[in-house]
């Protein structure tokens, strides 16, 4: 026993007896104090990170020149704000417009080629209508031509019978009998005239019909020839249009120009460049990168929590009331994404906006002392025995 322990044993013996009990009974009180705080009191645990930041909830456009090309314009301005199908950027796009003036040519004549053809197949239909309604006539014109001479070769021949009886009988003489078979033999020729005459003429409709049909057919496959390069020209008009248009950057959606890349008309700008990026108007949401073990399985959506912005004091401004609303599932690159919502009753007379950087602690339990310590050891017990 070393003196000076001697010495504050005496000191004490020689105190009161009320004293020494009154010590007693205070140490006693305090170690039972210590004792239910220690195994029945409440420590509040939370998950903590440094890398948080506020982000607008829709997802930001990083705009990029689609094609390769010199700017013409380019009204970008760093905070700026753009309303849907606002040109941002303007390349240059003398050829593909060169194209669509060429093509706007080509289809001009198309068209009026186009035109001109339909009334020919128009014109050419109302003849063949009129020509076919001609060749009815000339055809009836015909058979009735071929029948009376068909008639008049009958009428002929009983007309040389009779004269052939009544020269047997001598009342005619031969002459008479001979010229009136000659006459009806000329009848019956002419009636054979008149046939082979209605046979041709619906031989030459025929032929005509014929003929026009195929200039009929002739017309209608250029037009629709030209029917199917005027449907090419169109589709080339709108891959013209469409490359004059790649070369406007427009904005997709309302918000604010962020992270500008500074161009002036006549610079070059490689496809794919990221030329700036567009913030869309929306609820501002803060995102969080957890190390899995502070997240997997103790985060939730409805924890609460509070965010301290770097830029604002919290001795000062105070802190950012949260609540966790989404949690990722899987880990990326070592951490789990967590999203938090804003509650109302911000921190007071701090300007909310996309990427301010804080710290976010959450409150995942409360457990008492004697569970901490407990769950240290036994987190130590397990590292010393995976070391062994």
């Amino acid at each position: 026993m070393s003196l000076a322990f001697s010495r504050s044993l005496r000191a004490l013996s020689s105190e009161p007896r009320w004293l020494q009990t009154a010590c007693w009974c205070l140490a006693v009180v305090l170690g039972a104090g210590w004792t239910a705080w220690f195994f029945g009191g409440s420590v509040r645990v939370v998950a903590t990170v440094d890398d948080a930041r506020i982000e607008v909830a829709l997802v930001g456009h990083r705009l990029q020149a689609p094609v390769s090309g010199n700017v013409v314009t380019a009204p970008l301005r760093m905070g700026s704000r753009v309303q849907p199908g606002d040109t941002l950027l303007e390349l240059d796009a003398a050829r593909p417009r060169a194209d669509q003036a060429r093509n706007a040519a080509e289809r001009a004549g198309a068209e009026a080629e186009l035109q001109a053809l339909a009334r020919e197949i128009k014109a050419v239909s109302a003849v063949m209508q009129d020509v076919r309604e001609a060749q009815v006539s000339h055809a009836q014109e015909a058979d009735a031509r071929r029948d009376l001479a068909e008639n008049w070769a009958d009428f002929g021949e009983e007309e040389g019978k009779r004269r052939i009886a009544l020269g047997e009988v001598g009342l005619l003489s031969s002459a008479e009998v001979s010229r009136g078979l000659a006459e009806a033999k000329h009848l019956r020729n002419e009636a054979v005239v008149a046939s082979l005459a209605a046979l041709r003429t619906r031989a030459d409709q025929r032929v005509s019909v014929a003929e026009r049909a195929e200039r009929l057919a002739q017309l209608q496959r250029d037009e629709a020839a030209l029917r199917s390069k005027l449907a090419t020209l169109e589709a080339d008009a709108r891959e013209a249009e469409r490359s004059v248009e790649l070369r406007r950057v427009r904005a997709p959606v309302a918000g604010r120009l962020g992270d500008v890349v500074p161009l002036t008309p006549g610079s070059f700008v490689q496809a794919g460049d990221v030329i700036a990026t567009l913030i869309p108007d929306g609820e501002l949401r803060i995102v969080a990168q957890f190390p899995p073990e502070q997240a997997v399985g103790r985060l939730c959506a409805g924890l609460s929590g509070r965010m301290r912005l770097y830029g604002f004091p919290w001795t000062q401004y105070g802190s950012i009331p949260v609540r966790v609303a989404h949690v990722a599932d899987e880990a990326h690159e070592g951490h789990v994404r967590v999203e938090l919502s804003i509650l109302n009753g911000n921190a007071r007379d701090i300007p909310l906006q996309h990427g301010l950087p804080g710290s976010v602690e959450v409150e995942i339990e409360r457990a008492s002392p004697a569970q901490l310590v407990f769950r240290a050891a036994g987190k130590k017990l397990a590292s010393e025995r995976t070391t062994r």
